[in-house]
């Protein structure tokens, strides 16, 4: 099929129109330079912006991927280690940090401080006791009782003693139920038994020292 006899001198003519646009007197000397003209720079232009757009795209798509890795990395932080004279604790349900306070399982820090539990349910208090010496706590409620306690009657959930020198801790966190089990604030407990608490914030671990 034959090209369009119009079409070939339309070719023919822009064609002329670009040499001679490219190649042109310089100076009197008839020196000759080569100029670039409007089309070859508007190429240029067409050129340049499309690598900066490859090389944002290139940018877009390696922040992407790194926010995705971070991101995923805050939402899994590494567990929260409790270390008690030198052993390390194992809970069933692993410690948390909940307005900036590490809560633990109730249970497994105070067996491990030494004392006794007991749990009443009907008023959701937590009674830990070792001789004389008693801690009591309730679900919601930010005050930890500590101290030395006569006992009139069976507690049954904060019944009827005598306090000898028990005094109120306030707690910023209370205790609270979560996964079916008791989270208590470790630091208040810990100090209540007259231990020693630091945190390492780079390892996430709670080191407790018992005096």
């Amino acid at each position: 099929m034959r090209p369009c006899p119009t079409n070939v001198i339309l070719m023919k003519n822009t064609f002329a129109q670009h040499r001679a646009h490219i190649m042109r007197p310089y100076d009197d000397d008839a020196k000759v330079k080569q100029v670039t003209c409007a089309c070859c720079h508007g190429l240029e232009v067409a050129m340049k912006k499309l690598m900066l757009l490859r090389a944002m795209f290139t940018l877009a798509l390696c922040l992407s991927v790194v926010s995705m890795v971070f991101g995923k990395a805050a939402a899994e932080p590494i567990d929260i280690k409790v270390i008690l004279d030198g052993e390390l604790l194992d809970f069933d349900v692993q410690p948390q940090i909940i307005d900036g306070r590490t809560m633990v399982p109730a249970r497994v820090i105070l067996e491990a401080l030494g004392l006794e539990v007991e749990w009443y349910g009907e008023t959701q208090t937590i009674w830990a006791t070792r001789d004389n010496f008693g801690l009591r706590m309730d679900i919601g409620i930010n005050t930890l009782y500590v101290g030395t306690f006569e006992w009139t009657t069976p507690p049954r959930g904060g019944g009827i003693f005598r306090a000898h020198h028990a005094h109120r801790v306030h707690l910023d966190v209370p205790p609270m139920i979560t996964n079916g089990r008791t989270l208590v604030p470790l630091r208040a407990i810990s100090e209540g038994m007259g231990a020693v608490v630091e945190w390492e914030g780079d390892t996430r671990t709670v080191i407790i020292e018992t005096i």
